[in-house]
């Protein structure tokens, strides 16, 4: 492959991986997408010592402004011909507490939540409120009525142009909708949709939660995780290089480290991993009781 030949591909590559609701992909996944791409070449291949050196050099610097998101991550967004270049500040998402998710958005268990009014800490499943009980808030979970309310809204303000948009909306009318279904049944209507509902679906949830805890007057923060429990991005170099010693010992181990790894993952985040839609209908027929 030319090197020009490369630079384009950078910049195709770079407009058709911006996921949905933002403006920049990170540089370690853009470098994982090219890697996938092109596997027999790569930036080094053309004499450019690391990622950020290839991005810097004034061709793709032309096409792609570099940017760095909150966390001090790079990330590039695609300049447009018709249009100014974006600011270098680019808002990113800060996901939810795990319990506070859950708390909010779990059907299950049956009873009532509470939220700590001086710790913070969530309480589920419960009859009673905790003690002493002027400590505690009670909290209740947002329904599937309102969600499905965010549902006809996602439709209407991100898929009005979109072809599949009837059928999304009959999708909603079903007697048994659920958003998890929901993600499901869009994504077999046009790739990428599943992922794009869960990030509006995640943003709804959160904006729900802040406007509870501002109508508490309790601390927005306390819903949030902190910079601090937000892991960094891994480098695809090394997340391959220890998969790769996983592998040699044993794929069994792999999965279990995979595995582990995932459980302490947020339910938000956790949807917004892409796995094969047939893969999580299988997981679900297996699941059902026979």
């Amino acid at each position: 492959m030319e090197k020009s030949a490369y630079f384009d591909e950078v910049v195709r590559i770079a407009s058709s991986t911006t996921p949905p609701g933002t403006s920049y992909v990170t540089a370690a996944a853009l470098g994982m997408h090219l890697r996938k791409a092109h596997p027999s070449v790569d930036w080094k291949t053309f004499g450019f010592k690391s990622m950020s050196g290839l991005l810097a050099d004034p061709y793709l610097s032309s096409k792609l402004q570099i940017v760095k998101t909150e966390k001090d991550a790079l990330a590039v967004t695609v300049i447009s011909n018709n249009s100014q270049i974006p600011t270098t500040h680019v808002e990113t998402y800060n996901p939810l507490r795990k319990a506070v998710w859950e708390a909010f958005t779990l059907p299950s268990p049956p009873g009532r939540r509470f939220f700590n009014r001086l710790t913070g800490a969530i309480r589920i499943g419960l009859d009673v409120a905790p003690t002493p009980a002027d400590d505690w808030v009670e909290l209740e979970k947002i329904g599937l009525l309102e969600q499905k309310r965010w549902a006809e809204c996602f439709i209407e303000e991100q898929l009005k142009d979109c072809s599949c948009a009837d059928e999304a909306r009959n999708l909603i009318s079903l007697p048994t909708w659920h958003p998890h279904q929901f993600g499901l049944e869009l994504e077999r209507l046009s790739e990428g949709l599943m992922r794009q509902w869960n990030l509006y679906r995640s943003a709804r949830v959160s904006a729900f939660a802040k406007k509870w805890l501002a109508d508490k007057n309790l601390p927005i923060h306390w819903a949030f995780q902190t910079k601090s429990e937000i892991p960094e991005p891994a480098q695809p170099e090394a997340v391959a290089m220890a998969a790769q010693q996983y592998l040699l010992h044993s794929p069994e181990e792999t999965k279990r480290v995979i595995l582990a790894a995932l459980s302490q993952m947020p339910v938000e985040q956790l949807l917004e991993i892409p796995i094969p839609p047939r893969l999580i209908l299988s997981a679900l027929s297996s699941a059902k009781p026979r």
